[in-house]
């Protein structure tokens, strides 16, 4: 759930995300992982946000989550994306330590 969009980018992002991690690209990364929005009009103007191997606290079934990308024929290059892509899961499974309270 992010309730305070402004507290999000400039308190959050830089601490779990490189310095320049704006809101919209952390929205577009949320959905490459998985996440779908819920409740696109909600009346408080919380974003809710799920996927079903993201549950806090639970480190072992975040590392089933994969990131959604469309992929290009294998190359040398590209196998050295996906060795970066575990990498990345690791860090995204760091996101069960955010705080409740945005």
């Amino acid at each position: 759930v992010i309730r305070d969009k402004l507290k999000l980018e400039t308190e959050v992002l830089p601490r779990y995300f490189n310095a320049k991690c704006k809101y919209m690209s952390f929205f577009r990364k949320l959905y490459r992982w998985g996440f779908r929005q819920l409740e696109k009009n909600s009346p408080d103007n919380n974003l809710i946000f799920f996927n079903k191997y993201f549950k806090r606290g639970d480190k072992k079934q975040c590392l089933q989550m994969r990131s959604i990308v469309k992929r290009p024929s294998p190359t040398v290059a590209s196998r050295a994306a996906a060795k970066s892509t575990s990498a990345t899961a690791n860090r995204a499974c760091n996101l069960t330590e955010m705080p409740n309270n945005l």
